[in-house]
């Protein structure tokens, strides 16, 4: 059945007609639902303001969404078209109070006729003026579907922490679990955090994160994000306060992310996340991220960020590996990766330590993992996956903590000898390097940029 026309819609939303083609077709319902939605917002804009005053009406301009000059002239037509085919009772009902449904189909044909990053613009730019937020972050098995019963909405929590972020990268983990682990994590912008072990009384100092962050934190990379949405949600109410939702491919926000579609649901009004859900298999299990509870642009308090130990507490900071130990383990890693997946290395900016081995399980071919028989635990390719645990985790450290390293997998293959896969800078100014062939070289600065630049 083919799709109601844009005026079709027009009128199914101001109520003058039905169709029961919105039950099965999402795209057309959540049009309708955006409609109503800016119907409702402009009889709450006419409310606040008398528009028989010059002023007055120029402030409930002010409450209309930004207009693209390039439309309005198509829009006028279209609008003038539809409203010479009303009934004699539909005009009337367009008349008085009726005009601002009238406007609200002018600004939504307009929006229909403007590409999707259009709304996105207003959500990325408030994001990156925003000064802090906090939220809360799940982890969740997805409920599965028994027959019979009702579909489950939430399913078992398998972590939860709750993250406070203060520009300009600055962030606050904690973490409560009864049954896994109770920790908190103080990560500064400009010098080393700490990590709290609250059971053990414990501490380890942590290195500054100045490259990249964890795919978790979506917001440093959605305020960045420059395209489009793939696909549009409608409204809904959450906590009360009206949000328009889109969905976005993980691979567009992040390219080295979990791959999986990714809910975002915004304020209507400060263009702020208020939700976002993000479901990716990893481990064999179909997990549900959750980021909720959203507090912008609040004070924060500035001993959040102390790093000082509490008393009581005893200094258990690992020794951190030799730069020997460090490329064994990334050779080892590398190498396993390129003989399951034909001969390349992770191709991308970024490796993530789990995102990483969830390929390399895909690659593999195992029907599961990790392995639960002796069996599975002897595979050939379950040993390749275990053994690149650590290299990929070495990996996923130096590119999180070190402002000058680069990975280049996406260019660079084992075959690459003369070319540079991996560089970080180390304490005394110099480069380690890994080569293509996976041989390492400690580099001058001077050295290092003569090679890249071949």
């Amino acid at each position: 059945m083919a799709c109601p026309s844009q005026e079709q819609l027009a009128q199914i939303a101001l109520g003058f007609e039905e169709s029961p083609h919105l039950a099965s077709c999402p795209n057309c319902r959540a049009a309708v639902e955006a409609m109503q939605s800016l119907i409702r917002e402009l009889d709450e804009a006419h409310s606040r303001f008398e528009p028989g005053h010059d002023e007055a009406r120029g402030r409930l301009l002010a409450n209309l969404p930004t207009i693209r000059a390039s439309h309005r002239h198509v829009a006028k037509c279209q609008l003038s078209h539809w409203i010479g085919r009303l009934t004699m009772r539909q005009r009337f009902a367009l008349s008085g109070t009726g005009v601002l449904a009238a406007a609200a189909v002018v600004m939504l044909w307009l929006g229909m006729t403007a590409k999707p990053a259009f709304a996105l613009e207003k959500v990325t730019e408030s994001i990156r003026q925003a000064t802090s937020y906090q939220m809360l972050i799940s982890l969740e098995l997805v409920p599965v579907q028994e027959p019979g019963k009702p579909v489950a909405t939430r399913g078992q929590v398998l972590h939860r922490d709750e993250i406070t972020w203060q520009a300009p990268n600055s962030y606050v983990t904690d973490s409560k679990d009864p049954a896994f682990q109770d920790s908190l994590e103080i990560l500064p912008s400009d010098r080393p955090g700490l990590r709290l072990d609250r059971r053990r009384k414990t501490y380890d100092r942590v290195s500054p994160r100045r490259g990249y962050v964890s795919p978790l934190f979506v917001m440093a990379k959605l305020a960045r994000y420059s395209g489009e949405a793939d696909r549009q949600l409608g409204t809904k109410k959450i906590d009360g306060k009206p949000a328009i939702g889109f969905v976005i491919d993980a691979k567009k926000i992040d390219p080295d992310s979990y791959p999986g579609p990714v809910e975002i649901w915004v304020d209507s009004r400060s263009s702020l996340p208020v939700l976002v859900l993000f479901t990716t298999n990893t481990s064999g299990q179909n997990i549900l991220i959750r980021e909720d509870n959203f507090r912008w642009n609040q004070p924060i308090d500035p001993g959040l960020f102390d790093t000082t130990p509490p008393k009581g507490y005893t200094d258990a900071t690992p020794k951190p590996p030799s730069l020997a130990e460090q490329i064994g383990h990334l050779t080892k890693a590398l190498s396993n990766y390129a003989v399951l997946s034909g001969g390349h290395y992770p191709r991308g900016k970024m490796v993530y330590g789990d995102v990483t081995r969830d390929e390399m399980v895909k690659l593999s071919g195992l029907a599961e993992f990790p392995p639960r028989t002796d069996e599975q635990i002897r595979d050939k390719r379950s040993v390749l996956i275990r053994e690149a645990g650590m290299g990929f985790g070495h990996l996923n450290v130096i590119l999180r903590e070190n402002s000058d390293a680069a990975y280049h997998g996406k260019s660079v293959g084992p075959k690459d000898k003369d070319k540079i896969l991996l560089r970080w800078k180390l304490d005394d100014g110099t480069y380690a390097a890994l080569f293509g062939d996976l041989h390492s070289e400690t580099l001058s600065e001077a050295r290092l940029r003569e090679i890249e630049a071949k």
